[in-house]
């Protein structure tokens, strides 16, 4: 079932986060992160089909909004503790840290093991591990939303050099910045969520998280050519309007997946997207540094182009897609 193989999931990641206590070479750190890595991925897609099963078609959208929020609330908390960890630097406080980790995931299987059991989609064929991966279709709007989640190595990796490196802004303000867009997703990303439920209206809330995130773009690039006060200013509310493309983002990305996949095979499509997803944040380190760091505002330009273009690509894509839904199995769930 869904739910036990969800809370074995989490009961893994616990003893590879624990493992980390053991590392004592670059080599074994190196083995250790790839495999918590993995864990990591494919977590995220049965979570995803946990969640489709727990909120149902009218609410899984919405389910994973709150999930959304509340993960922020605890990068947030984790980030003071680790900070607590810095202050002490010590040998007992990371440790401690690293327990404490691997306790959030004993504690999420335990939790997740309260649900309620939710038996496998009644199968009207045999089940095709890379159904998903033929899917043409899918994977074009898939593939679109991927390069939509450029936008968080640029949030992460990109503007904290960019504000460092360009900018006369102190560098404390990447940390106001990540903490401005912490706090706006914990209150937005539920509220946010509610107009993408469907494949249309959320093909449509894609375009305009594509068109959003390249204002967010523009506005990070126009830092580049003032000072003082106004660069800060500019930082903030680009800041602020790259969290609602990012928003509209991860809740049309998760309707999509959700409406778009062959219904007998949810989390073989959330598996596929989370790839997709993973593969473009694996590219873009390399490729957003060279772009933007080496070519300026002009490297911003293009990031904005690309993800405007992303957007618009969708709502088509999506269409198209749709039309190949005679092709799909339809089957029932209890």
């Amino acid at each position: 079932m869904i739910r036990e193989t969800c809370g074995r999931s989490s009961s893994w990641q616990a003893g590879v986060a624990v493992a980390y206590l053991l590392v004592g070479s670059f080599p074994v750190f190196l083995l250790v992160a790839t495999v918590d890595a993995l864990l990591i991925s494919g977590n995220l897609a049965v979570r995803a089909a946990l969640v489709a099963a727990v909120g149902g078609p009218e609410g899984r959208v919405h389910a994973f909004a709150t999930l959304r929020a509340v993960a922020n609330l605890g990068v947030a908390l984790g980030a003071a503790l680790a900070g607590f960890a810095l202050v002490a630097d010590t040998g007992w406080a990371y440790r401690l840290l690293v327990v404490g980790n691997a306790a959030t995931y004993l504690v999420s299987a335990a939790l997740i093991m309260r649900l309620p059991g939710y038996p496998p989609v009644r199968r009207l064929r045999r089940p095709d591990p890379g159904r998903a991966l033929r899917d043409g279709r899918f994977l074009a709007v898939a593939g679109a939303s991927a390069v939509l989640s450029l936008h968080w190595v640029a949030l992460t990796l990109l503007l904290p050099l960019w504000v460092v490196t360009r900018t006369d802004a102190p560098p404390v303000l990447v940390s106001v910045m990540l903490l401005v867009n912490t706090l706006l997703t914990v209150v937005l990303a539920v509220r946010l969520s509610g107009g993408a439920r469907d494949a249309l209206p959320a093909a449509a809330t894609m375009r305009r998280a594509g068109l959003v995130l390249a204002a967010g773009m523009l506005l990070w690039a126009a830092t580049g050519f003032v000072s003082g006060a106004l660069a800060i200013g500019l930082l903030l509310c680009a800041t602020a309007i790259y969290t609602l493309g990012d928003l509209w983002h991860a809740g049309a990305g998760a309707a999509l997946a959700y409406d778009l996949a062959a219904p007998d095979a949810i989390g073989a499509y959330q598996g596929v997207d989370t790839l997709l997803a993973g593969l473009a944040r694996a590219a873009g380190p390399a490729v957003l540094t060279w772009l933007i760091l080496g070519g300026g505002p002009i490297g911003w330009l293009a990031l904005a182009g690309l993800l405007a273009g992303a957007g618009l690509a969708v709502p088509p894509l999506t269409r198209w897609a749709l039309a190949n839904r005679s092709d799909q199995p339809i089957s029932s769930s209890t």
